[in-house]
C-alpha cells in the first residue's frame, strides 16, 4: 500500500479545473470515485483514489478509511479551484460541464 500511496502522492496536481465551485463540481461529478482500501501494516486501513493523484486517507476501520479518503478527495479539489480561480481576469465565465 505504501508503494500505491507513494505513487499517488508523486503524481503532482496537473488535473485541469476549468474554474467551477467545488459543489457544482460534485454535483456534476455524482461525487462517486473508486476508493482502495488495504489493510495496514501497523494496524487499521490505508485507501487511496485512483482518479484523484494525491488522495489517500486511514482509519481504523473501513468507515473510518473512507470518511478519511472522502475528506482528503473534498480538500484537494476546493484547493484546485481556489488556485485556479487566484488571479481570473474579472470576465472569466465559469460555469459546469458534465461529463
Amino acid at each position: 500500500m505504501a508503494h500505491l500511496l507513494k505513487h499517488w502522492a508523486n503524481a503532482g496536481r496537473d488535473a485541469a479545473v476549468d474554474g467551477v465551485g467545488f459543489v457544482d463540481i460534485m454535483s456534476a461529478m455524482k461525487g462517486k470515485f473508486t476508493a482502495i482500501i488495504e489493510e495496514a501494516p501497523e494496524g487499521g486501513y490505508w485507501a487511496i483514489c485512483p482518479e484523484v493523484p494525491g488522495a489517500n486517507g486511514q482509519g481504523e476501520t473501513v468507515a473510518a478509511a473512507k470518511k478519511s479518503l472522502r475528506d482528503a478527495i473534498r480538500l484537494i479539489f476546493e484547493d484546485r479551484v481556489d488556485d485556479v480561480r487566484r488571479g481570473l481576469p474579472d470576465d472569466a465565465i465559469e460555469t459546469v460541464v458534465a461529463v
